[in-house]
């Protein structure tokens, strides 16, 4: 999805750097439904789907240095979670389908952006 132009060249550094073992990450403060379309671009600079992911998630809290705390799913970490309907390891636009998100132990339903 070319919705910037000019990002083909950015993408192919991004995926040069993280090919030499360079930490990249992926994040937003304020924009939040464009976290997917970062997501997205990693995806289509080359990136699997869970790199991708995993660039939003456990790369993103070690690079704020809260790795200790965030970032995976494990036993005496913080964990909102979402549930998402289809698999985004095998399309990655289904992180959008989202079904619910799990915040501090509370349920919100039907939140999916498309």
């Amino acid at each position: 999805v070319d919705y910037i132009p000019g990002i083909k060249p950015y993408q192919s550094q991004l995926l040069k750097a993280h090919r030499r073992g360079v930490p990249i990450s992926v994040g937003t403060d304020g924009l939040h439904a464009l976290l997917l379309l970062e997501i997205e671009y990693l995806v289509e600079a080359g990136f699997s789907p869970m790199e991708a992911i995993q660039a939003a998630t456990r790369v993103a809290a070690q690079g704020v240095g809260w790795g200790d705390k965030i970032g995976t799913l494990e036993p005496g970490k913080l964990a909102d979670i979402i549930a998402v309907e289809g698999n985004p390891i095998d399309r990655i636009g289904d992180l959008a389908k989202v079904r619910f998100v799990m915040v501090e132990g509370r349920r919100y339903d039907n939140l999916s952006f498309r």
